[in-house]
C-alpha cells in the first residue's frame, strides 16, 4: 500500500514491485527508482546514463561507453518486456523512471553529495547508500542479494 500511495500510478508501482519480487527470488540485487520530478534527475543521474536526453555525438567517448542505450532512449515500462526489465534491473546501478514510467536510466551509478550532514547515517554498502540518497527523490525499492526487499522514501518505510 506505501509503496502505491508513493509511486501514485498502480501500472507502475505493479510492474516495479514485481521486479523486485523476482529479483529478490532470484538473489539478484538491485535498484529501482522513481523520481517524483524528472528533473531532479540532472542531481542524482550522471549525463552519460541519461536515456531521456538525446543521444552523445558520434564518436563521442561517452557514446561509447553506453553502446546499447540507444535501444532504450524515449521508452517506458510500457515499451519494456518484463524479461527486459529484470535484464536492466540486474545491471550493476540504479534503473530510474519517473512518475510517467519513461526510462530515465539503467545502470546508472547515482551521483549523491559527500560529506552532508543528512548521510552521517549511513552506514551500510553502496547499495543502500544509493537507495537512501535515491530517496530524497522519490520512491525506491532496493533489493539485497540476500533477497530483502526495502523501500525507501525520504527515509526508509519498510522491509520485506
Amino acid at each position: 500500500v506505501h509503496w502505491l500511495q508513493a509511486v501514485g500510478s498502480r501500472p507502475i508501482a505493479e510492474k516495479l514491485f514485481q521486479c523486485a519480487l523476482d529479483m529478490a527470488d532470484a538473489r539478484q540485487g538491485a535498484l529501482l527508482v522513481v523520481l517524483r520530478d524528472a528533473d531532479a534527475a540532472s542531481a542524482l543521474v550522471a549525463p552519460v546514463d541519461r536515456l531521456d536526453r538525446p543521444a552523445p555525438a558520434r564518436g563521442d567517448s561517452e557514446g561509447l561507453r553506453r553502446p546499447l542505450h540507444y535501444l532504450l532512449r524515449g521508452r517506458t515500462l510500457d515499451d519494456v518486456d518484463d524479461s527486459v526489465l529484470m535484464a536492466l534491473a540486474s545491471l550493476d546501478g540504479a534503473t530510474v523512471v519517473d512518475t510517467h514510467g519513461r526510462l530515465i536510466a539503467a545502470g546508472a551509478i547515482l551521483m549523491h553529495p559527500h560529506g552532508d550532514a543528512g548521510d552521517a547515517w549511513v552506514s551500510e554498502g553502496a547499495r543502500t547508500t544509493a537507495a537512501q540518497a535515491a530517496g530524497r527523490f522519490g520512491p525506491v525499492l532496493k533489493v539485497s542479494t540476500d533477497g530483502m526487499i526495502t523501500c525507501y522514501d525520504g527515509h526508509r518505510l519498510w522491509e520485506i
